[in-house]
């Protein structure tokens, strides 16, 4: 996944769940880059016998949120004293 592919998410540009999601193998060939967010910016697919050109999509897909943090530690400070 890309950078821009959560901004579009975020804005409601894809929709993880209703929208087809495509992966898609490339060669050793192909570099990434930031400026990527859509299929059309990828070069250099895989061609070969049993691989389907434009990638596959992926199948039943459901969203979840982990978050995982480090407890949060506070020195003494005198930014606030009462």
């Amino acid at each position: 996944l890309y950078p821009k592919v959560y901004l579009a998410a975020f804005n409601a540009e894809i929709d993880w769940v209703a929208d087809t999601i495509r992966c898609a193998l490339t060669t050793s060939s192909y570099t990434v880059s930031d400026a990527h967010d859509y299929f059309d910016d990828i070069t250099n697919e895989v061609v070969g016998t049993g691989y389907v050109a434009d990638g596959e999509a992926l199948g039943t897909k459901t969203a979840t949120f982990t978050d995982d943090a480090s407890a949060t530690a506070w020195v003494a400070s005198t930014a606030y004293v009462v």
